[in-house]
């Protein structure tokens, strides 16, 4: 093999190099499972990697506020039509519409009187691009960026009234309501049709430092590592004028992602890890949707108005099993991943027309977490005759529980590539 002067690949100790590399993928998000964290970086001066993976999910299930499964555009509770108009500011009485909506606050009714159940399907597919750059003294440079798809279909609304109560589903304001439904959601600019949407994610940029100890003798290596940086909002946002849209990463706020991981080596075989990572997000103005009475739930509100949105912090917690080459090339890995996010703080521009206990109780701005099982299978490629070593792998992230979530398990597979370089 030709050697290019001042610039040679180094192959020596290839196959432990890339051994040790199991990629992290991806922030928590409430709308798939949590991907596995990922292992402390390999403080290898001038080592470069290029992880991409695909996986795909989808679900018809979600998990309430009581960690229940429930039809997954339930997960903020049930639609309550019967209080859809209540406090809704710039009703017309002489609006056929609004008076619909006025008469069927005004019909006295049960806890289950007017309630309904969006029915429907969430799927995903996504690829992320994950760069890692060495430099020196354990310090290395992260560039992430995922790209996704969304498929939500076409939605249905299942009439939960009961059929023998007073008032019951034949209640003649309820079926006047029914059948003008489409109607009123169209007057608050508001759709129920499903739609194809992709784009990419958030950017994140971080610089992290990692270093390895060695000199142990009980312990083949302790490695340790710290990362901080940047998440920019280049996903695209919520729309606030589509029931079921979903932002493609934190809906426009800026983040700054601080992580710690440890991993420890035995029996030259066997690693043991643990992870943690808070994301703050900085507060940003938008417009969103908002409740009108602490009565209503759902995802269906009439109201938009503008507001000072200060998202929860997200944090991660995990820890991991690997098992480094057990078979020859073929490593396995199981780890659990714990996700949260924190209530959301909504300060309204408009705080006389609009009720702020009511825009305060709404589930959709309270705390969400998730328990995930993650599985990894890699096949390592690496030589030492090559001049670069390739990666293959295989993931599973099951969705076991947590609170206002999409439970969607992600599957998906990955391709690795390593190279050390010398300048």
């Amino acid at each position: 093999m030709t050697i290019l002067p001042r610039k040679k690949l180094i192959l020596a100790s290839f196959l432990g190099l890339a051994s040790q590399q199991i990629a992290a993928y991806d922030n928590a998000l409430f709308f798939r499972a949590t991907p596995f964290f990922g292992e402390p970086r390999l403080e290898r001066k001038t080592l470069s990697s290029l992880d991409i993976s695909l996986g795909s999910g989808a679900t018809r299930k979600g998990r309430n506020q009581c960690g229940q499964s429930v039809p997954v555009f339930d997960l903020y509770g049930k639609q309550n039509m019967h209080e859809l108009g209540v406090g809704v500011p710039g009703k017309d009485p002489t609006n056929p519409l609004d008076l619909i909506l006025i008469d069927l606050a005004a019909t006295p009714g049960g806890d289950c009187f007017g309630i309904m159940s969006a029915c429907g399907k969430f799927a995903l597919f996504e690829s992320n691009i994950v760069l890692n750059q060495n430099l020196a003294r354990g310090f290395y440079a992260q560039f992430y960026l995922p790209v996704r798809r969304f498929h939500v279909y076409s939605n249905c609304f299942r009439d939960c009234t009961p059929a023998c109560d007073c008032p019951d589903r034949n209640n003649q304001v309820w079926q006047n309501f029914l059948d003008n439904f489409n109607a009123i959601l169209e007057r608050y600019c508001l759709s129920t049709c499903g739609y194809k949407e992709a784009d990419v994610g958030d950017l994140a940029i971080e610089l992290g430092w990692s270093h390895s100890y060695q000199e142990t003798t009980e312990l083949d290596f302790v490695d340790l590592g710290f990362k901080a940086g940047v998440l920019f909002p280049t996903g695209k946002r919520r729309n606030v004028d589509r029931i079921f849209s979903i932002p493609f990463g934190y809906n426009g706020h800026y983040g700054i992602p601080i992580s710690m991981d440890l991993a420890v080596g035995a029996c030259e075989w066997m690693t043991l890890g643990v992870h943690f990572e808070a994301i703050p997000l900085i507060r940003r103005k938008q417009r969103i949707r908002v409740k009108t009475s602490p009565t209503q739930s759902g995802l269906i509100k009439l109201t938009k108005t503008c507001a000072n949105v200060d998202p929860g912090t997200v944090l991660t917690g995990g820890a991991f099993f690997k098992a480094d080459h057990f078979a020859r090339c073929i490593s396995f890995l199981v780890g659990y991943s714990f996700a949260h996010q924190g209530d959301d703080a909504v300060s309204l521009c408009d705080t006389i027309c609009i009720d702020s206990c009511a825009v305060c109780s709404d589930e959709q701005f309270k705390a969400w977490k998730m328990h995930t099982l993650n599985a990894r299978v890699e096949i390592d490629f690496a030589t030492e005759s090559c001049p670069y070593g390739f990666r293959v792998g295989f993931f599973y992230d099951w969705n076991f529980g947590g609170q206002r979530i999409f439970q969607t398990d992600v599957g998906g597979t990955y391709l690795g590539f390593d190279a050390t370089w010398d300048f």
